[in-house]
Order: structure tokens, then sequence, then C-alpha cells
């Protein structure tokens, strides 16, 4: 598309002497990341025949030495967006403050441009409200003179609600580390995961004027320590505690929670993405609280995740990939026995037997199984590919009086793949 992110990184690079690039681990200096100087976050809202495009990215300011967090935003005719007929012009919508030196007073110590650190996550409060998420950039209290996530009159660590029409903006949340996601379920409910130091990686419920705590409050340590030299225990009742922490971290990203039909037994969990762990993690929540996680592994660094107008769950990776999540359908006849069979007949007896080598097994004759119906006791026989079709296509009809309640399965394709699933089980 023609369109660029109006993101200054030559101008970055240039101060820095090196070119604006990601370099393999360990080859960069440490000064001056220049890859990290990036867009963080992207969010296209749709209203009737228009668009619009928010991109948070950094920016340097040459003059001054330093540099901010800027949102930009592209607003155009849908149909031109999506044309690529260009002429849609960026316009600035937020530079947070102050802007940032790296050298100097007030600058960083150690790494000065801690550019990973940028949060900038952002999702809409309502048409005209833009929530965003700002990280601290390193300056915790710890690299720096002062904790910038605690300073009301600061925009970094901090949710920031932008108003889109005017550029106003008024402090949402503070106390916060780098919030890698943000997502506003249909309740109104904020979600957001944070990255934590070493471990204590959060799943936040933001309300608005809360502080969260950072880096007063977190359940995880300095690098290379064993605590965090800025705890503050006696003041934490004061601050916001997460929904959840992972101790080890996760290498938190994007979250968001399932809303569409295709899932139904997910309806309404979080799906939470992890760069470290390679992972989704489920959170099914109950009464605002995480009931339990389930660990969905998926092989690779995932860096944002959204849910598709069908349904799909769709992850974006650190390979430049796209992956798209879909139930698995019962296509097979192991997938086929699962959906239609396995809840009554699994791999222990149930309320029906154990149909693992039913295939020229003896009508009703598995050992160990006692609550054969006396219409199946009398059938007698052995349970041949023919026979398994005539029951399983109309059980009450094959045996007349038997207990299973089951109506039959119609489809002829089906019903053969299920036979020959257990006809493998047989072997």
């Amino acid at each position: 598309m023609p369109y660029r992110v109006p993101i200054n990184g030559e101008e970055f690079a240039a101060e820095a002497g090196r070119p604006w690039a990601i370099f393999p681990e360990g080859t960069e200096e440490e000064a001056f990341k220049t890859g990290s100087f990036r867009a963080y976050g992207l969010l296209v809202q749709e209203i009737a025949s228009k668009v619009r495009v928010f991109v948070s990215h950094a920016y340097w300011n040459a003059s001054g030495q330093c540099w901010v967090e800027r949102v930009s935003m592209l607003e155009s005719q849908r149909s031109a967006i999506l044309g690529a007929a260009g002429g849609a012009e960026w316009r600035t919508l937020y530079d947070t403050t102050p802007c940032l030196p790296t050298r100097g007073r007030g600058s960083r110590e150690g790494i000065p441009f801690m550019g990973h650190f940028g949060g900038g996550r952002m999702a809409l409060l309502d048409a005209q409200t833009l929530l965003l998420t700002i990280g601290d950039f390193g300056f915790d209290g710890v690299a720096s003179v002062e904790a910038q996530a605690q300073n009301p009159v600061t925009s970094y660590g901090k949710t920031i609600a932008i108003n889109i029409a005017g550029g106003s903006a008024i402090l949402f949340t503070l106390g916060h580390r780098n919030a890698q996601g943000l997502f506003i379920d249909r309740s109104g409910t904020i979600w957001s995961t944070e990255h934590g130091p070493q471990g204590g990686d959060e799943l936040n419920r933001l309300e608005r004027g809360k502080n969260y705590g950072w880096p007063y409050a977190t359940d995880g340590t300095d690098y290379g320590t064993f605590s965090w030299p800025l705890i503050k225990p006696e003041a934490e009742r004061a601050f916001q505690a997460p929904v959840f922490a992972w101790v080890p971290s996760i290498g938190i990203s994007n979250l968001l929670a399932v809303q569409g039909d295709l899932f139904p037994h997910w309806r309404g969990d979080l799906l939470i993405a992890s760069l470290k762990a390679g992972a989704l993690f489920r959170a099914r929540l109950r009464d605002g609280h995480v009931a339990y996680l389930e660990s969905i592994v998926i092989g690779s660094r995932i860096r944002d995740i959204i849910e598709g107008h069908d349904g799909r769950i769709i992850l974006w990776t650190d390979d430049e990939t796209l992956i798209a999540l879909r139930p698995k359908q019962g296509t097979s006849g192991e997938l086929l026995f699962a959906e239609k069979c396995s809840g009554c007949h699994g791999s222990e007896n149930r309320i029906g037997p154990n149909l693992t080598g039913v295939v020229g097994r003896r009508v009703a004759s598995l050992s160990g199984y006692s609550n054969y119906s006396p219409a199946l006791l009398h059938w007698g026989g052995v349970w041949t590919k023919e026979r398994l079709d005539l029951f399983l296509r109309q059980p009450r009809e094959a045996c007349p009086g038997n207990a299973m309640d089951f109506a039959g399965e119609g489809n002829p394709a089906d019903r053969e793949k299920i036979i020959e699933y257990l006809i493998t089980t047989s072997r």
C-alpha cells in the first residue's frame, strides 16, 4: 500500500551512528539499539464508509536530542485505503511528554534508549476516545533518578485516553512498566497484559484512576538478583493488584476475549499470547478471577492476536507469518468417534463399554463391563463391519430394547469412517 508510517528512524540512526536495522543478537552496541526504534501498535477504526488507521511509534526530535512516543492517524474513505489509491495524509494525534533525552541531564543510566519498553497498544473506549498504553522506557527509578510511572504529570508508565477529534489527552491509569496487550470486551471490561522485570508478567483489569504500583509493587525481580530494589511492602495495599501474574515470566504480548461463535466453548475466555513461551494461554474467568489456565503450544513467538470476522483466531509471529486457528472438524474417523461416541465409550468403561478392539469381538462380551442391556445380551453374534454399520445407522431398530441413548448416524460416509477407525483399534 502507498502509505508509510511517519517514523523518522533514519534520523535516529544518524544520531546513533549506525544503520536503522535489527542486528544479530549481541552484535549491536547497547547504547542505541536502532532496531527497537519502531512502530509499537496498529489499530483500525471503521466508521460507515470511512476508515481511521492509528499507529503508535517512536519519533526522534533532532533539535532536542530526545524522543517521544507518537500516535499518527490516517483517515480516508475505506475504498480508497483498501484500493491503495493514496492521497490521504498522516496527521499527528498525540505526543508523549516530556521528550526523553539520550544524553545528559534527565537521561537514563546504562542503556539510554530502551525502545522495546514502549507499550503502544491501543483500543477504543468509544467512537471518539482512544486508549493508549505507554511504557516507562526503563525510566524506573533504578536506572533513572525519577520513576516515571509514578509521576502523574508525565506520560510514561501510564494508559492515556485521547480525544480523537481534538487530540487532548487525560491520564487513565498509572503505575505500569510495559503494557503489551490491551482489549476491551463486550461488557466494557478493559484487560491489559504487562511485562514484569525478571518474572512477574501481569494480567490486569484497568479501572480509571487506579495505580498499578510499578516500580514499587511487582512479583518480579531485578535481572540477575532475587529481589526488586524499590519494593514497598507497606504501601502495596494502596496499589491495584494484578488479576494474575506469571513467575517465571512468559514474555507476554497481546490478548483478546473470545466473542464469536466459532469457538463456543471458549466464548468469554481470554486468549493471552506469549513470546518466550511460544504459546497461547486460555484463561477461564469466574467472578473476575482466573479459574485456570490452559497452555496451547504454537511453537512461535506470538507478537499479536486478533479474532477475525469469521471467528478464526489469527496470530502474527516474530517469524513474520500469520497463523489462523479454527476448530478441527470431524472429517477423520478418530475425530468423528471423539465427537459422537467417546462421551459414553471412552478409553475406559463409562456408561457404555470401551470400544477398543470391538470389531471381531462377540456382542456384549467385554470383561469388566456389567451394564449390558438384556436386549444386547440376547442379540448374540460377533461385531462385524456390516453389523456395526446396521447398528450405528439405527440402534433401536437393529436391536430393539437396547439401552443406548443414540438416535443413529444417518451419513453412510461418516459411519464408514467411524468403523474404519474402530478397526484400527482392533489390530
